[in-house]
């Protein structure tokens, strides 16, 4: 695995397919469970909002939002804004599929 360095933090890489994660009212991935609010933020960044525009359509502070993303890549144990956007994308299509 490799490794990032983040705020004096290391953090495993790890390499996994996302397919199989089972949709549910929140998102959950492992023991990880987002907030209903870092829901909604993680839609937004699969629309591919800034955490400015996140701030503003959810009326919190730009610093709110940036901190609900850590959170979010943390959780999932991601790196990228790009990942949660693929995450939210493939969560969608899973919960179409199932409908």
């Amino acid at each position: 695995m490799g490794e990032l360095s983040l705020r004096g933090f290391i953090r495993p890489t790890p390499a996994f397919s996302l397919t199989g994660l089972k949709p549910t009212a929140r998102a959950t991935l492992g023991e990880q469970r987002l907030s209903a609010r870092e829901d909604e933020v993680a839609a937004c960044i699969a629309r591919g909002l800034s955490n400015k525009e996140i701030a503003a359509e959810l009326v919190i502070t730009e610093g709110t939002a940036a901190n609900h993303v850590e959170h979010i890549l943390n959780k999932l144990v991601f790196q990228r804004r790009t990942q949660i956007a693929a995450w939210v994308t493939e969560r969608r299509a899973q919960e179409q599929s199932e409908a």
